[in-house]
């Protein structure tokens, strides 16, 4: 059973989210050569066009994950990571599905990422591949590169209105729909247990279904 975590937006301040992103650094910079390493250090992940998020268990941090913004149309998964004692629990699922219902909700129409090729990340490209994203050439900045997988993700198709499990993201509430305000089917309410498998919410919550 996953463990009942919350994911909230983070400011980088936290000496447990630094650590643990100089360790995600670390591992990178031991599996693939320097011109191979994408992975963002605290300082690159506080750009504006950066959104950060930590996930804790109660005090203890359970996992990380970031998303840049590379177009109004497009974004990038980045530093996603799960604290050591957090790992094989299905936190990177959590994260994964958290990330990929953010950008949904902000419009995004694809999703992108870089990995690598060594074996060292065998159980990121099959969890990439098991939450739908394919493999697909360079993005944004990105060169071929033989230490270098890219996988994509088709979030919205033509702009249509879709529907996902959104949980609650404080930064959503107020998001538009077509420049539309968007209309409850219920009213935000408050819980404290975990919601369709994914994430423990205490804070005013959006629909479990909304149209973006």
């Amino acid at each position: 059973m996953s463990p009942l975590i919350t994911i909230k937006q983070d400011d980088l301040s936290s000496g447990d989210v630094i650590a643990l992103l100089e360790e995600h650094l670390k591992d990178m910079y031991a599996t693939s050569p320097p011109e191979s390493v994408h992975a963002l250090d605290v300082k690159a992940l506080k750009s504006p066009n950066i959104t950060f998020f930590s996930a804790w268990e109660g005090e203890l941090l359970a996992g990380c994950v970031a998303i840049r913004k590379l177009s109004n149309t497009e974004a990038e998964l980045k530093s996603m990571r799960t604290s050591a004692m957090f790992r094989k629990k299905g936190i990177a699922s959590q994260l994964l599905t958290f990330v990929i219902e953010f950008a949904a909700a902000n419009g995004y129409q694809t999703l992108s990422l870089e990995t690598g090729t060594q074996d060292y990340f065998n159980a990121a490209r099959r969890l990439y591949s098991k939450h739908g994203f394919k493999a697909c050439d360079p993005f944004g900045e990105y060169q071929l590169d033989p230490n270098s997988h890219f996988m994509t993700k088709l979030i919205l198709e033509n702009n249509k209105a879709r529907y996902f499990s959104i949980l609650s993201y404080p930064l959503l509430i107020s998001k538009t729909y077509n420049s539309k305000p968007l209309k409850w089917k219920h009213k935000p309410t408050s819980v404290s247990k975990k919601h369709n498998n994914l994430f423990a919410l205490h804070i005013p919550a959006i629909p479990a279904k909304m149209p973006i």
